[in-house]
C-alpha cells in the first residue's frame, strides 16, 4: 500500500472513531465545510509560530493553544511532542491548505504523555498544531525534517543562513554578521 493512502485511511479511521464515541474534533467538518478551516482553528486560540529544527516550549492553558509552520512538499518531518511532566498528551494536526481550507492530518491521545509521529507534506502548504483548552501541563514541540529533495520549509528556520535573498520565516529577522535567522 502506498504511504499516502496509508495516511489517508488512518485520518478516515480517526475521524470516523471519534464521530462514533460522540466526540467532536476542533475545527473537523465535512470536505468543503466552512467550518473547517484555518479562521475556526484559530478562533479564540493563542497562537504561535512553530520552527523546524528546534525544540520549543509550548505553554498550554485555558484556552486552545494553536502553533503554526510551512512545509514544502515532498518534506517528511519527525514531530515529537512531549508533556513536561509527563501529564496525558492530546492534540491534532492539520494542513491548512492555500484556499485556508483545513485537513485533520492525524489525532494523537496518549496517557504517556510523549508522541513521535512523522509527517509527509504532499503539497506546498502550511501546518498547525492544536492543543486542547485546558492541557494539564506545558509541552515541549519538536519538529525535525529528515528528509526533502529541495529541503522542508519555504523560509529560515532558527539557526539558517539568510544570505542571498534567502528569507527568514515569520517572527525571525536576519541578523548580521554572520547572516543567520534569530529571533528578535
Amino acid at each position: 500500500m502506498k504511504p499516502g493512502v496509508f495516511r489517508g485511511l488512518v485520518g478516515v479511521v480517526c475521524a470516523a472513531s471519534a464521530a462514533a464515541c460522540g466526540e467532536t474534533l476542533a475545527g473537523e467538518g465535512r470536505p468543503g465545510d466552512p467550518e473547517a478551516n484555518l479562521a475556526a482553528l484559530e478562533n479564540d486560540a493563542a497562537v504561535q509560530r512553530t520552527y523546524v529544527g528546534v525544540s520549543q516550549d509550548v505553554h498550554t492553558g485555558a484556552r486552545p493553544v494553536v502553533g503554526t509552520f510551512d512545509l514544502l512538499g515532498g518534506a517528511d518531518v519527525d514531530v515529537e511532542i512531549a508533556a513536561k511532566d509527563g501529564a496525558p498528551l492530546a492534540f491534532e494536526l492539520w494542513q491548512i491548505h492555500v484556499d485556508h481550507s483545513a485537513t485533520l492530518a492525524m489525532t494523537v491521545d496518549d496517557r504517556s504523555g510523549f508522541a513521535l509521529q512523522q509527517l509527509h507534506a504532499d503539497e506546498d502548504s502550511s501546518w498547525l498544531l492544536r492543543f486542547p483548552p485546558g492541557a494539564p501541563a506545558d509541552v515541549v514541540v519538536d519538529l525535525q525534517c529528515d528528509a526533502s529533495t529541495h529541503g522542508c520549509t519555504p523560509f529560515g528556520q532558527p539557526g539558517d543562513a539568510c544570505a542571498g535573498g534567502w528569507a527568514c520565516d515569520e517572527g525571525l529577522t536576519c541578523q548580521v554578521p554572520g547572516e543567520t535567522c534569530v529571533a528578535p
